[in-house]
């Protein structure tokens, strides 16, 4: 792989933009690097795009693909503020308190709180094995430039970064908060790499997981009479669904203390 000078990056830019007005910044940056077999890092292709005279629509500031089943609006804020405070060691603090509360992990945020979030029960489980395989493949780090890219394509890390994302932007974080955050945490920033699926794809995957969850809330009721108390079901007996609720994606947050990361404000809506 080569580095590539600035006027060749800028230049590969006008051309892609050209062919394809609407590609979001994290594809465009997968295609050159593809495409051109060359080293270009994500901080030093913003700053290639801030300072160019591309505006931000044409550059894909406004990402309005979806990735990887968590959807994004065409109104999420942009990362324009300054970058939220983490704590010095992100990991660290990542693990203790995925130990110490009763939710599954934190999100950091900008005003007077952080957010706590709980997934479903069942994928808090698929998270806590995302989260120890990539503690297995030494995360956060230091990776040689291979592993690194390994672990930042990884279906682990694209599986928790849907979550920490589902739940930044019911608190109006933008993705690169997000990402950074990651990055702190699980030493790399997965964007880039996020498969971006069409509406189509995105109907099936919800589809799909819908008709699997429903088959298992059955077989449980099936099992153990008692399995009423915990899942819902309608006249005729079926388990009942609510896409808010029991979607893949769906999350609780709630508003947590800033100081010591326990105390509790209330669900945000």
């Amino acid at each position: 792989m080569e580095e590539p000078t600035d006027n060749q990056v800028l230049e590969a830019l006008t051309v892609l933009f050209n062919s394809a007005p609407n590609v979001g910044r994290a594809k465009a940056l997968t295609t050159l690097r593809t495409e051109n077999n060359w080293d270009l890092g994500n901080k030093r292709f913003k700053k290639l795009l801030a300072a160019s005279d591309m505006s931000p629509k044409t550059a894909g500031a406004t990402q309005e693909d979806t990735t990887s089943g968590a959807e994004q609006r065409s109104d999420t804020p942009q990362n324009t503020l300054a970058p939220i405070p983490l704590p010095e060691n992100a990991h660290a603090a990542h693990l203790h308190y995925m130990v110490t509360s009763r939710r599954c992990f934190r999100i950091y945020g900008r005003g007077e709180y952080d957010y706590g979030v709980s997934p479903n029960m069942d994928q808090q489980i698929l998270i806590g094995i995302c989260h120890n395989r990539l503690l297995k493949l030494g995360a956060p780090g230091p990776w040689n430039e291979q592993t690194k890219l390994q672990v930042a394509r990884s279906g682990e890390i694209n599986t928790i970064w849907n979550y920490w994302w589902a739940a930044g932007r019911k608190v109006d974080l933008a993705k690169e908060d997000i990402a950074r955050q990651l990055e702190a945490e699980y030493g790399v920033d997965p964007t880039p790499w996020l498969p971006v699926l069409n509406e189509t794809q995105m109907k099936h995957r919800k589809a799909v997981f819908k008709a699997k969850s429903l088959d298992l809330k059955r077989a449980m009721l099936k099992a153990d009479p008692e399995a009423r108390k915990i899942i819902p079901v309608d006249a005729e007996g079926e388990p009942v669904w609510d896409e808010k609720v029991h979607g893949e994606y769906a999350v609780l947050v709630v508003k947590i203390s800033k100081a010591d990361g326990v105390t509790e404000y209330g669900p945000v809506d």
